[in-house]
């Protein structure tokens, strides 16, 4: 129980911190601690508790914020967890630690470039940017709970 408290803790420093950067320039969430800011916030911890094998990962909290531009506080909230559980959408790929789904759309893009644009795709490679999606040659990685953040090269 006791480590399951220390890894809510850390979550939920994450979200206030990833909330505090989400699109901050609109009108509904630039107050800092605001009413729709406090709504994101509660829509990731609850989430983060409602699927702890996803809990939050960064790029979650501009979903969500999406969501409570349309829908209440709640209806986000069951929305997100339809855009990650359900089949026809099945974000939770994504999401979960190795990001398998984003490594299989990863290699078919890859594949997709060498059938269809082979010279574009060779062109890139000399580049060495066809892997800019997380562990790709120029790509650097950041550390956090939960799957790593990518920092493409410029």
């Amino acid at each position: 129980m006791k480590e399951q408290g220390k890894m809510l803790c850390q979550q939920i420093q994450r979200i206030d911190l990833e909330v505090s950067c989400t699109f901050t320039n609109h009108v509904m969430f630039h107050d800092r601690y605001g009413i729709k800011q406090q709504e994101l916030f509660h829509v990731l911890v609850a989430f983060s508790a409602y699927d702890t094998e996803v809990g939050y990962c960064e790029g979650m909290s501009h979903i969500a914020a999406i969501l409570l531009m349309h829908l209440n506080e709640e209806d986000a909230f069951w929305a997100l967890v339809q855009l990650m559980t359900n089949r026809r959408h099945n974000m939770h790929g994504f999401y979960i630690p190795g990001s398998p789904k984003l490594h299989r759309l990863q290699s078919f893009h890859e594949q997709l470039l060498r059938t269809m644009l082979p010279q574009l795709q060779k062109h890139l490679v000399s580049e060495t940017s066809t892997h800019l999606l997380p562990g790709g040659p120029g790509s650097r990685q950041v550390g956090g709970q939960g799957n790593p953040k990518t920092l493409l090269p410029r």
